[in-house]
């Protein structure tokens, strides 16, 4: 191989890793994201369960 072919394919290398780790940084982002909305909901499934529990006693 010539060095232009080599100067290509490390080219190509680079290419690649810059893509996939801008892929795995918007996939953590979305990742943190989601797991922040299921936290939300976990809450709030908590606090309706304890109110059922409350209203349960109550009768």
């Amino acid at each position: 191989m010539k060095i232009e072919d080599y100067q290509e394919v490390i080219a190509n290398y680079q290419q690649k890793c810059f893509e996939l780790l801008n892929e795995s940084i918007v996939l953590k982002s979305q990742v943190n994201s989601l797991n922040k909305t299921v936290e939300g909901l976990t809450a709030q499934i908590n606090s309706m369960n304890k109110t059922i529990e409350t209203l349960k006693e109550g009768k």
